[in-house]
């Protein structure tokens, strides 16, 4: 590593910065790539490379000497001198040694997003720090498109399942539809029943009103959740139970007729209270997914059996498993399966297990298949645990 050969500055001039290095460190600042940025420990700059003169539109002696904050966003040019500070009183460091992507404001005033790591560096002359900026601009922009291209996947996916669904809406919804009718009719009856008293009637009335609200509640539930789960909205990780996750997603299963021959199984319920930090409607887009494959793998068979086991991994991840008593996996396309247009079903697009697969990544969890203690095909994936900030 090239000594820096640091010096205490008399000037903030440009000579005083030729000063601070070796001719071999100077040919390596002026080469490098990425932007370089030497400051004082009272946050002047010293060194400005060519790197960091195309990217933030700066020459050399317009800011060599100056607060390190003006290519800051305004926002955080108050903050970062305390920081400074704080750091050399023996305080813990907020950035030196990690690597995070932050703004940087260039000349003209616009943004740009850059990846900055800071470094601290000792001499008998003084403290400096050395920041390097990378420009990341284009690496979020193709970040963010493939995010909206994976969001607008799984969107389709779930208007395709809930398609296919349709069938099982109707019969869903016919039933609180049904009850409200019946109720109906009860209380039309009671009140041309000229056997029974007024306070009766009303007693009777009162009580026909609060089922058939009931009902009405529960059909605009029925409907809410099937809008939630095809909404197309932006991803937003909230905290939610692994029951209410979970129970949310076997209701929408449970319109599917097959399901009524199944026999299911939930293991690890001492887990259920267990928080997750989810996209709810992602999630359950995987589980409603994994559920309805285990339904299509079951259908040749006579014993119908499905589990889904819940376990807290580690302090970070928990996992769900979804088990079947299916046909199984064939072990030769097991590794293949999460790959986009590779399928098992004669009608299937195989996008289906390859976009659960991509939710799973995108919230840092992995998903891969196992062992099946039903004898059939087994779906194991993990969450990321809620931590809650506020404490």
């Amino acid at each position: 590593m090239f000594a820096l050969g640091l010096i205490h500055l008399e000037s903030a001039g440009i000579e005083s910065r030729y000063a601070l290095v070796s001719a071999q460190f100077e040919t390596l600042l002026n080469a490098a790539v990425d932007a370089i940025i030497l400051i004082d420990s009272s946050a002047k700059i010293c060194i400005f490379n060519p790197s960091a003169q195309r990217l933030l539109g700066y020459s050399e002696a317009e800011v060599v000497g100056k607060n390190v904050s003006m290519i800051m966003p305004t926002q955080e040019r108050k903050h970062h001198d305390g920081y400074i500070q704080a750091y050399l009183d023996g305080g813990q460091p907020k950035i030196i040694g990690i690597g995070r992507v932050v703004k940087a404001q260039k000349k003209n005033g616009d943004l740009v997003s850059v990846e900055l790591t800071v470094g601290d560096v000792k001499s008998n002359q003084g403290h400096y720090f050395v920041g390097i900026l990378r420009d990341v601009t284009v690496r979020l922009a193709t970040e963010k498109e493939v995010q909206q291209q994976r969001e607008a996947l799984a969107y389709a996916s779930r208007i395709s399942v809930m398609g296919e669904m349709a069938a099982g809406i109707a019969h869903e919804m016919n039933q609180p539809l049904s009850a409200i009718l019946n109720y109906s009719k009860a209380a039309t009856n009671l009140l041309s029943n000229d056997l029974k008293s007024t306070e009766e009637k009303l007693t009777t009335a009162s009580n026909i009103l609060t089922k058939i609200a009931e009902q009405a509640y529960r059909g605009g539930q029925i409907i809410q959740g099937f809008r939630n789960f095809v909404k197309h909205k932006e991803v937003e990780k909230v905290g939610i139970s692994l029951q209410d996750l979970l129970y949310g997603a076997l209701e929408l299963v449970a319109l599917d007729s097959r399901w009524i021959d199944v026999v299911f199984e939930m293991q690890g319920r001492e887990c259920l209270d267990e928080m997750v930090q989810v996209d709810i409607i992602q999630i359950q887009q995987v589980l409603v997914n994994l559920l309805r494959n285990a339904l299509d793998a079951m259908q040749s068979v006579s014993e119908k059996k499905v589990a889904l086991s819940v376990a807290i991994e580690d302090d970070c991840f928990v996992s769900i498993k979804v088990s079947d008593s299916g046909q199984g996996v064939d072990l030769s396309i097991r590794d293949q399966l999460f790959e986009p247009f590779k399928t098992t079903k004669d009608s299937g697009m195989g996008m289906g297990l390859a976009i659960c697969s991509s939710i799973i990544r995108s919230h840092g969890g992995s998903m891969m298949v196992v062992e099946s203690e039903l004898g059939g095909a087994g779906f194991l994936f993990t969450m990321p645990r809620y931590i809650d900030e506020t404490v």
